[in-house]
């Protein structure tokens, strides 16, 4: 209705001549609620999905995310850990941590560095192999026998999940004492930006069990 309504009268003016549609003297249908509704429901889906779009890019690429604070890092010890991690990234301890005791990350991007201390002596390589056999998508994986200063057994390789490509690295420490367990984690666009914050983790981790530093 509408349509044919501007198609008869959108070209003439009163007396029958010819004019402007867009003319002071053109016509044009009244518009109905129910077609704003479905404009302002249309306008406002089509900005939510560009925002979601917007976040999950911002999320895989780290658009977003800082470059990892390394002049002011925070400091964290405990059950016999000491550490250093970027002032700009957050800590999760315990229950809130996934995968381990402690979880240190960016808030953004997707990368993260899970530490998970063991009670008692474990068999460094039986310990990596059994947290290898719990994740699918692996690509390949290299053996490693050292992470910082710490010796022990772990892989390094390709991980991809929902099509997307992440850097792995899974180690665990060969200790008298209370070894430790590290998965690692990083988006590849996001790789060489935060590669220096994961790099602070490393090499500032220290044992600080019975008085050592």
């Amino acid at each position: 209705m509408g349509e044919r309504y501007m198609d008869q009268h959108s070209h003439q003016n009163r007396d029958g001549r010819p004019g402007s549609a867009l003319g002071p003297d053109s016509v044009r249908p009244r518009e109905r609620p129910w077609q704003v509704l479905l404009v302002g429901a249309a306008c406002a889906a089509m900005i939510a999905g560009i925002g979601a779009w917007i976040y999950n890019w911002s999320i895989g690429t780290g658009a977003f995310e800082p470059a990892p604070d390394l002049a002011e890092p925070k400091a964290f010890e405990r059950e016999g850990l000491a550490l250093k991690y970027p002032g700009n990234w957050q800590l999760k301890v315990g229950e809130d941590a996934p995968d381990g005791d402690f979880y240190i990350g960016p808030k953004r991007a997707d990368a993260g560095i899970s530490l998970r201390l063991h009670a008692e002596p474990v068999q460094a390589q039986a310990c990596v192999e059994q947290t290898a056999s719990t994740l699918s998508g692996t690509g390949d994986m290299a053996a490693i026998d050292r992470w910082g200063t710490f010796a022990g057994a772990g892989y390094r390789g390709s991980l991809t999940v929902d099509d997307r490509a992440y850097q792995l690295l899974i180690f665990c420490s060969t200790e008298d004492l209370r070894p430790f367990e590290v998965m690692l984690v990083i988006e590849d666009g996001v790789f060489d930006k935060l590669t220096p914050g994961f790099d602070l983790i490393r090499d500032s981790l220290k044992r600080t069990i019975e008085g050592e530093a």
